[in-house]
């Protein structure tokens, strides 16, 4: 929720543009407001943007370590509209329930049904990002089944609905 962190000697920032603000304030505390005013007029910035936003990162990329479940998660990923339980997920990739959660806890830090929210999360942006499919479309596409699902993680996850999400990020179509 923040753009980015200063801690003793350790600096580190949200991302690229949040990397330009923390520079902006290192100036500030090191060579005055004055300094730092005329960086930012100079880069038709402002001086200081608040944090709180929700980061929209892009899909994160998976991680190498759990090869294993690779095919598997390739498998749940191409089939998102598909109702997934822990225990058809644990039957497709070929072990018990407990050690398809300890797999995906130990590989990619999150629970299976995380995981598959968050996935659906990623599917169902790049769809308000690039078509006009409507949100009902969309939230069938994506496995939330009905709107009011597919409202409810947007705004418990990246604090926004799917409605202004679609109009902040939309590219422009042809």
């Amino acid at each position: 929720n923040v753009l980015y962190c200063v801690e003793k000697d350790i600096m580190t920032s949200a991302g690229s543009a949040a990397g330009i603000d923390l520079c902006l304030d290192f100036v500030r505390q090191r060579f005055g407001t004055s300094a730092a005013t005329q960086i930012a007029q100079r880069l038709v910035l402002p001086l200081h943007r608040e944090g709180g936003q929700a980061q929209f990162a892009p899909r994160p990329i998976e991680n190498q370590s759990g090869k294993k479940l690779g095919p598997f998660i390739d498998e749940v990923k191409s089939s998102l509209d598909q109702e997934w339980t822990i225990r058809g997920m644990a039957k497709l990739a070929g072990m018990s329930e407990r050690t398809l959660m300890r797999r995906f806890e130990q590989h990619l830090g999150l629970s299976p049904q995380k995981w598959l929210t968050q996935e659906r999360l990623y599917l169902a942006r790049e769809y308000l990002e690039q078509t006009e499919l409507q949100l009902e479309d969309i939230a069938q596409k994506v496995g939330f089944k009905t709107l009011e699902t597919m409202r409810h993680h947007f705004r418990s996850q990246l604090k926004i609905s799917p409605n202004d999400y679609r109009r902040k990020f939309q590219k422009a179509m042809a």
